[in-house]
């Protein structure tokens, strides 16, 4: 019995071990499975899960663009009233400059009304000559000709400010300024 029962245990212990060799076969074979429809599954196209992780993920990024435009929007509205406010300072300066030049144009024009109604003005050029005297026909070229008279002269001989800013080689939009400033000045 004893050769009958080596050769059972062998027997058994041979079928043992191919039951274990088959088992792991099994778990082999499943495990390559899994692996191969985990791969096709990635394949075939996003998850529902990956899909709302993406979703969620853009509306995170439209959120933070929405964010940064009204953060934008608000500093150009800053910007803006910024360089509004310079705008008009400067503008209240350049009226102010232009008002006290007109002022000191009608204080050269009233002198040179007085001094050509007086037939002549005395001046020495040099130590010994006289100037010739001043005749009121004929404008001397040392005395300076007001800026805008011109100007005013055109506008009240009728001509619009295209037309004016032609001859003088000013623009349109500075004509229109002295003359709209010339009107301010008349009016108070």
């Amino acid at each position: 019995m004893r050769v009958t029962g080596k050769v059972m245990m062998d027997y058994f212990g041979a079928v043992e071990f191919q039951n274990y060799v088959f088992l792991l076969g099994v778990v082999l074979l499943v495990f390559i499975m899994m692996r191969l429809s985990a791969r096709r599954n990635r394949q075939s196209g996003p998850t529902a899960q990956s899909q709302a992780r993406e979703q969620v993920a853009k509306l995170k990024e439209e959120h933070a663009v929405k964010g940064d435009m009204r953060e934008l929007m608000v500093e150009l509205q800053d910007l803006s009233r910024n360089i509004n406010a310079q705008i008009d300072t400067r503008f209240a300066k350049l009226e102010v400059s232009i008002r006290a030049a007109d002022e000191r144009i009608n204080l050269l024009e009233r002198l040179l009304r007085e001094a050509q109604g007086r037939q002549t003005v005395d001046t020495v050029v040099s130590g010994d000559e006289e100037a010739p005297p001043l005749s009121p026909e004929q404008p001397q070229a040392g005395l300076p000709e007001t800026p805008h008279g011109r100007i005013y002269d055109l506008a009240d001989g009728g001509r619009n400010s295209i037309q004016i800013a032609r001859e003088t080689g000013k623009t349109p939009g500075e004509i229109e300024l002295i003359l709209s400033l010339r009107e301010s000045t008349r009016s108070p």
